[in-house]
């Protein structure tokens, strides 16, 4: 992630979501791994978090966000939606390489969820800075508690449906683990991908979905 992009758009759509996910599972903790990266001079990270119709206490934290763009700012979430849960950020002040990012998921102690927030999401073909390795993502499966969930950011790919990417993720997370499985929601600019290894808990998560899904306009799960 950058700290360009929080408070935005998709940031109000990624933490509205989460914080959702987090209470349906029971979660003691939400484990994020920011991944981070430098901020650019592009323009990305300046949509407004109203374009994603979360709640009100979300867009006050995407508010909040906004006039305190740093990371363990996050942690306020929970106080903003009076949860119960605590908010973890692991590595905060590491920068993020893909070149290194063994060492730098080395030492990861998670719960039952674990949010990875990519820029953009898992490998293409050639992995840079902005991608989460399907390798990376096998090894913290097998340090994460058993019936972990990890949800991972995904960020549109041009002239590609999110069921296309959906499918190439599923197919390769099976060759890197094969116990793996996986579902996903998205809306129309961002997936949110969902693995563990087992089938009751990805149950779980599924009916989680649709429930968010029913109560939120334009969010498709898969």
């Amino acid at each position: 992630m950058k700290l360009q992009y929080l408070g935005d758009s998709r940031d109000s759509f990624k933490w509205h979501y989460h914080d959702y996910l987090a209470k349906g599972v029971n979660a003691s903790h939400l484990d994020i791994i920011p991944m981070l990266v430098p901020n650019d001079k592009t323009g990305y990270g300046r949509t407004q978090a109203k374009e994603y119709r979360s709640t009100p206490e979300i867009q006050e934290f995407c508010e909040y966000l906004r006039e305190k763009p740093f990371l363990h700012s996050i942690v306020k979430l929970p106080e903003f939606t009076d949860s119960n849960y605590r908010v973890r950020i692991h590595k905060q002040y590491e920068k993020y390489t893909f070149r290194n990012s063994e060492k730098y998921f080395k030492d990861i102690e998670g719960g039952n969820l674990t949010f990875i927030d990519a820029c953009t999401g898992f490998e293409p073909k050639h992995g840079k800075d902005e991608h989460i390795s399907f390798a990376d993502i096998s090894r913290l499966i097998d340090v994460l508690p058993k019936c972990a969930v990890i949800s991972v950011y995904q960020h549109k790919q041009q002239r590609r449906a999110f069921h296309d990417t959906y499918n190439d993720i599923s197919q390769k997370m099976k060759v890197h683990h094969r116990h793996s499985k996986i579902t996903a929601l998205h809306n129309s600019h961002v997936m949110m991908v969902q693995i563990t290894v087992c089938t009751d808990r990805l149950d779980k998560v599924r009916q989680i979905n649709q429930a968010y899904a029913s109560k939120n306009d334009k969010i498709c799960v898969i």
